[in-house]
């Protein structure tokens, strides 16, 4: 009995350290419609988008109609340096937006399986709530 509980332990052991810690798949927003009552515009969907996007503390690098870059880096506090973050793209029309990554730095992205940190997908996440509560 004894050397049971010895090789279940073992191979308990083995199949557990040799497991590598996996990342979900990457998280995009693709043609979700906004949930609104109101007429819509383009300048009222641009509008939302750049409220969610500060709201959630992303800074706009590029702007232009249908189309804005945003990036999000967390910095640390003692050397000012960017240690994670993300670059999106945000399509969009009157009725309609995407979320697209771009770029990321220190979130594990793996092109290959499509994976990357959950923080990132939390954050896109949030970005695609705060739209559809946004109600323009």
């Amino acid at each position: 009995m004894k050397n049971i509980l010895i090789v279940t332990a073992l191979m308990a052991g083995a199949v557990l350290g040799g497991c590598s810690k996996s990342y979900p798949s990457l998280y995009e927003v693709k043609g979700e419609t906004f949930q609104s009552n109101q007429e819509r515009t383009i300048a009222a969907a641009e509008d939302a988008i750049l409220d969610a996007l500060r709201f959630r503390r992303w800074s706009v690098d590029e702007k232009k109609p249908g189309e804005i870059i945003a990036s999000l880096y967390k910095v640390d506090k003692e050397t000012q340096e960017q240690t994670y973050g993300a670059i999106i793209k945000v399509s969009y029309t009157e009725n309609s937006y995407s979320i697209e990554y771009v770029d990321s730095k220190r979130m594990r992205y793996n092109p290959e399986e499509g994976t990357i940190h959950n923080t990132y997908n939390r954050w896109i996440n949030n970005l695609r709530a705060d739209l559809g509560l946004a109600g323009y």
